[in-house]
């Protein structure tokens, strides 16, 4: 299929249009045939430029989340502040916060990942912030009752390398996949054998864990989604 779309009044073929922005020519072409489908009162053009404006946010997303795990996965074994304060430019969190944080002993990766995480104010940028009393809440926190904490708190001490939170956020997982197993296993259309249980329950557990290791989102109800997806 030959498709010519309208862009700012300059007809662009499809396949060098996704080329030279780098989206996947075939599935544009998908969106738009579905698109046509779903939206037959509208004319081809308008119906290939919402195609074109929901993959171009999709691909922003998608590409803003790889660079946030590129970031998180660098300043784990980069100490250079002048990248560290570039990164920060990038996640918009306020960088003399980081060497405030820095001077009470926290390493950069703790520090950036402290603002990203629990940010609870903003400077006059909008740039993330973490204030000095809630950091004390922070703190006292991870000496608590870890239990008692809910699943997104668990993952985010875990993430700025305070506390290894896994075993308890597995046991907290633990009763959700119990009953998404069990729900699975009677199903009529999936055959899955009984004694098989506790292998799909182990291999739940690695999907979770690696999941909270991929993921650094620092939205509680986004994190809360991507284990649903597990």
């Amino acid at each position: 299929m030959r498709i010519i779309i309208r862009i700012i009044d300059i007809n662009i073929i499809l396949d060098s249009y996704c080329s030279e922005h780098g989206y996947v020519y075939k599935t544009v072409v998908k969106k738009y045939i579905k698109k046509k489908q779903e939206l037959s009162e509208i004319d081809d053009e308008k119906i290939m430029d919402l195609v074109i404006e929901e993959y171009r946010l999709k691909k922003e997303k998608r590409d803003k989340i790889k660079k946030i795990r590129e970031v998180f996965h660098d300043l784990e074994i980069n100490q250079d502040m002048k990248k560290v304060k570039e990164y920060c430019l990038f996640l918009a969190i306020n960088f003399e916060n980081v060497q405030e944080l820095k001077n009470v002993g926290y390493t950069t990766y703790q520090a950036v990942s402290l603002i990203w995480y629990f940010s609870d104010q903003q400077d006059e940028k909008n740039n993330k912030i973490l204030s000095p009393n809630h950091l004390i809440e922070i703190e006292n926190l991870t000496h608590s009752d870890l239990s008692a904490l809910n699943i997104c708190m668990l993952i985010f001490f875990y993430k700025c390398h305070l506390i290894d939170t896994r075993e308890i956020l597995w046991n907290k997982c633990l009763g959700i996949g119990r009953k998404m197993i069990s729900e699975v296993i009677q199903d009529e259309r999936i055959i899955i054998p009984t004694e098989q249980y506790p292998d799909v329950l182990n291999e739940l557990q690695v999907c979770v864990l690696e999941l909270i290791d991929s993921t650094f989102s620092n939205t509680g109800g986004q994190v809360m989604n991507y284990l649903k997806k597990v």
